[in-house]
């Protein structure tokens, strides 16, 4: 039993090392007196400006979905409760914009703290929009299930038919990634040999359009993308017009076709989404939704 609990603590921080190297924001695990369970590496993102993890746990309260914390530096944590009787904490963040240098300094003098000290500290912390705080907390309290005890633990990988759980996280996925985008449809596909490239979810988009034969690599926008690993924003712009032909709906003025791959658990798919106000540029957002799309893949195996 030993083994299999630090087995379990090994993949949470493999896992969470993952998360903060894509999203740059720390995650820990703590009971709900504050005990920490399982961190990250110290002196990232602003952890020296933790006072401690049961400070923060029994300061958190109730805000929508979620339980949030603002400290005395106007520094956000948020915290999703887990089955385990814990939370999975977030944090710290910054939303919108940071303060004048001078506030942080003069909070510094009143907390008793060298102001240069906490000056470098969050000079390390993530500035996140609304938008981009949501969908990260949508994604974690969607995956939260895979913080369980470790007796409870079975390893999982993605098959040709997704349980109810991956399922539901691929869902989650792809609201999320809508959002980011102010995309209006889209849709994931998973690859599976011999089978090929289907789809598994899809949102704002009529049956009708689902093309539910499994595609081959390289048919298709979808297929070549994923062949080529290659990520492609379509526009009506002349150098798209290439690949435009591919696009079958006339409504559909942007699309973006992002290939997905975790090579180390074989999973390989395709997120794409579309965009009909040829006002509204994709371009930019790919990177964030595919750093979403990997910590979501990773965290869907330890479902």
């Amino acid at each position: 039993m030993a083994s299999q609990s630090r087995s379990h603590e090994d993949r949470l921080k493999t896992l969470f090392k993952y998360f903060v190297d894509v999203v740059r924001i720390n995650i820990f695990i703590t009971t709900r007196t504050g005990q920490a369970l399982v961190t990250t590496e110290p002196n990232l993102y602003g952890w020296k400006l933790l006072s401690s993890t049961a400070d923060i746990a029994l300061k958190f309260k109730q805000s929508g979905d979620f339980l949030k914390y603002v400290d005395p530096y106007q520094l956000h944590h948020f915290a999703i409760p887990i089955r385990s009787q814990g939370y999975v904490v977030l944090g710290p963040l910054i939303i919108n914009r940071k303060l004048e240098r001078a506030h942080y300094r003069e909070i510094a003098l009143k907390q008793q703290r060298d102001p240069d000290d906490i000056l470098d500290s969050v000079e390390d912390i993530r500035v996140l929009s609304q938008n981009q705080l949501q969908s990260i907390l949508d994604l974690l309290a969607e995956a939260k299930d895979f913080f369980i005890p470790a007796d409870q633990f079975n390893e999982t990988t993605i098959k040709e038919t997704p349980t109810p759980e991956q399922n539901s996280a691929l869902k989650s996925l792809l609201e999320s990634a809508l959002r980011l985008t102010r995309a209006q449809s889209g849709s994931i596909m998973l690859y599976n040999e011999p089978e090929g490239l289907s789809v598994k979810v899809f949102k704002g988009i009529s049956p009708e359009y689902i093309n539910h034969k499994p595609l081959r690599l390289g048919e298709g926008i979808s297929g070549y993308a994923l062949q080529k690993n290659q990520t492609f924003i379509l526009t009506d712009k002349a150098e798209d017009t290439q690949l435009r032909h591919l696009l079958k709906r006339k409504e559909i003025k942007q699309s973006i076709v992002m290939p997905f791959e975790i090579q180390e658990k074989n999973i390989r798919g395709v997120m794409n989404l579309n965009i009909q106000d040829a006002k509204s540029l994709i371009k930019g957002t790919d990177r964030i939704v595919k750093d979403l799309t990997k910590a979501t893949m990773i965290a869907l195996q330890v479902l």
